[in-house]
């Protein structure tokens, strides 16, 4: 009778008694995980989550997979007695997740917040409130810089200590009671990448408030400035600085007549920079391993290859953040009787609907050789059904029979085509 209730019924009595013997989850390194990392690079600059953020390929980055990943819809999938798949809405994860998470922010807004922490802090987290039977009704994203991970060395789970003010969260809480998305770690926790990249970090910093102040102080423009008829050295040195400093703020300079100023067509600092900060983009989108195409440099794409680079990006990029959510999705938000036919998961084939070629090749295959009906591709484009009896109908090409049939088939046309041979004259001449 307990496995029965155990089965069937959903978790009820979600708040477990608080442990007594907990100890830090403890990061990759050794030492108490925090999500707030900050330190100081070889380089001298200060590597924070604030600072890096100004790098605007590290930005991109994290950005550019918490979007792609929080417009895809989730998709709860039901498994029939007879082993067919029942796509169903009236759910509490497909609710939280597409629709209303709760009563002030959108599924988007959740799912990104959680993830971005997730990717740049190492761990992302979310508070799931459940009603008195156990099923999730709300979930809240959480500042990862307040909640604290806790293991228990009896029972060996995770708890967590929070005091997040906005929710008014302050004390320990269960496993079940907290949606959590880890990076790289040690399966308890997940670490930062800042501390990971830390003087990789710090040297593209560095450049980057180096070169800033290069061309601040008009040293990107590179020349010669020549006065006919003036040999005062005072003169000149006024006349020189009237120049930069008109140019430095973006004004109209004066100067005598017969000033000439010849600008220089190679400048070896300007080009340095330049192929630093591209070398400083490829090292950090090989971070995240993102293409360069997604960050509008296509130095390294051309048209033929842009698809499967595309595909790279779903399945090397995106798939392991998607397959982390999807499975911290079936543990903590269906309860424990939805587990055994339900399953969720992000639909990608959103992803590829900007890529009509491709759609039209998928529709087209599975149409002729009766995989979809009409109306079935008319849903895949969001167009509504036609109320016929043709439109619900699988269609097959005419010169295709059942494999079950084929033997059979090819059997008989093998004696049609013997009996033929035999009584057919020879020479075409009656005998």
């Amino acid at each position: 009778m307990a496995n029965f209730f155990t089965k069937y019924l959903p978790i009820i009595n979600f708040r477990k008694k608080t442990p007594t013997n907990l100890m830090p989850a403890t990061g990759i390194n050794g030492m108490p995980q925090s999500n707030f990392f900050s330190g100081y690079a070889k380089s001298g600059e200060v590597v924070n989550e604030r600072s890096v953020n100004q790098l605007a390929t590290y930005y991109a980055c994290i950005r550019n997979i918490c979007e792609d990943i929080s417009k895809l819809p989730y998709v709860v999938i039901k498994t029939e007695s007879n082993g067919n798949k029942t796509r169903i809405t009236k759910n509490n994860a497909y609710q939280l997740l597409n629709k209303k998470p709760n009563g002030y922010a959108i599924p988007f807004d959740i799912k990104y917040s959680i993830l971005k922490d997730a990717i740049g802090r190492g761990n992302g987290y979310g508070y799931i409130v459940r009603n008195s039977s156990g099923f999730v009704e709300e979930i809240h994203y959480v500042d990862s810089n307040f909640v604290y991970p806790q293991y228990d060395t009896d029972t060996k789970n995770l708890w967590y200590t929070i005091n997040y003010e906005p929710l008014k969260l302050a004390g320990i809480y269960s496993s079940e009671e907290v949606f959590h998305i880890k990076g790289a770690g040690n399966t308890m926790v997940g670490q930062s990448v800042l501390g990971f990249q830390l003087q990789s970090l710090g040297k593209a910093l560095a450049i980057q408030d180096y070169s800033s102040n290069y061309f601040k102080e008009g040293a990107a423009m590179s020349g010669l400035l020549t006065f006919e008829g003036v040999n005062d050295e005072k003169k000149l040195q006024t006349y020189i600085n009237m120049f930069l400093n008109s140019f430095s703020k973006g004004g109209i300079g004066g100067g005598p007549s017969g000033m000439k100023f010849e600008q220089m067509n190679y400048d070896p600092q300007k080009s340095q920079f330049i192929e630093t900060e591209n070398l400083i983009r490829g090292e950090i989108a090989r971070w995240f391993r993102m293409p360069l195409s997604k960050l509008s440099d296509l130095s390294d794409t051309n048209n033929s290859s842009l698809e499967q680079t595309d595909i790279k990006y779903l399945t090397d990029t995106l798939m392991p953040w998607i397959v982390r959510f999807e499975q911290e999705a079936d543990k903590k938000l269906f309860a424990i009787n939805e587990r055994e036919t339900l399953d969720g998961y992000f639909d990608t084939q959103v992803y590829y609907r900007g890529d009509s070629a491709a759609m039209e090749r998928k529709t087209r295959t599975m149409f002729t050789s009766g995989g979809i009906t009409p109306n079935e591709v008319r849903k895949m484009w969001g167009e509504n059904t036609i109320d016929n009896e043709a439109s619900n109908i699988n269609y097959v090409p005419s010169n295709m029979i059942p494999a079950n049939e084929a033997i059979e088939f090819w059997k008989g046309q093998a004696e049609k085509n013997l009996q033929l041979t035999q009584s057919e004259p020879i020479g075409g001449q009656q005998q």
